[in-house]
């Protein structure tokens, strides 16, 4: 269940919270944990787990972009243009559509997993206002559940993203740098990220994943850690 190693601040507000470290869980039934960055603390929330997929839209200046991602029956990415015509960009899953820290392109990420397949792709569209272009950047060794803007500082300026697969945690670093950060049979779904340092909190359904690199920029993992609610009939009496 993990080393014997003191928590850390972030696993600490957990323990507060009432969730303690345990198996890895077997299934995503439970309720969605999210959690939330407050000038800089974490912010617990809890509701139902939704049953569909969040829409996945962008809305530039005079081109609507919009992801379908309907697993192995496909999906694609349409820009609609201000004059009503559309035009179908991309025919895979999409599972992100994120525009760049200067705004000068979309990134666009794509994915599917069934069985013991599992892989997908980074797309940028340039022109994205005026007349959309595709360039494929690479492939993806696993396919992406969630793509995150990561917080952490960079002296190229280059977009910083961090990719949750089914099996892996990813880092893209612009059009270059691609690697795998951690690997592990994630569960759950509908993510939410806290990122302090060299530490990250996702948050799922039904648990907290608890994820903690090395070195700041994660190069290397070291501990991956599942958090679950104590429900009223675990927590110790206080009769004695």
């Amino acid at each position: 269940m993990g080393e014997s190693i003191p928590p850390t601040n972030l696993e600490k507000t957990l323990l507060n919270e009432g969730f303690l470290e345990s198996e890895q869980p077997k299934s995503h039934d439970g309720p969605l944990y999210r959690v939330e960055n407050h000038f800089g603390q974490l912010q617990i929330k809890q509701s139902e787990c939704p049953k569909e997929r969040e829409a996945l839209v962008f809305k530039g200046k005079k081109i609507k972009f919009t992801g379908s991602n309907h697993g192995e029956f496909g999906g694609e990415l349409i820009a609609q243009f201000a004059n009503g015509k559309k035009r179908t960009l991309i025919k895979e899953p999409i599972v992100a559509i994120l525009p760049s820290a200067i705004h000068t392109k979309l990134w666009v990420f794509t994915g599917f997993a069934h069985l013991g397949f599992s892989n997908g792709n980074v797309y940028t569209i340039e022109n994205f206002d005026t007349q959309p272009t595709v360039k494929h950047i690479t492939l993806l060794p696993d396919a992406p559940r969630k793509v995150f803007v990561s917080n952490e500082k960079n002296q190229s300026q280059a977009d910083f993203f961090y990719i949750l697969g089914f099996r892996s945690l990813m880092l893209l670093i612009g059009e270059d740098m691609l690697s795998i950060e951690a690997i592990n049979d994630w569960v759950g779904g509908n993510y939410t990220v806290f990122q302090k340092e060299n530490e990250f909190l996702f948050g799922t359904c039904g648990a907290f994943i608890y994820l903690r690199t090395i070195e700041i920029g994660g190069l290397a993992p070291r501990f991956v850690k599942f958090y679950t609610r104590q429900t009223d009939s675990e927590k110790p009496s206080s009769l004695q």
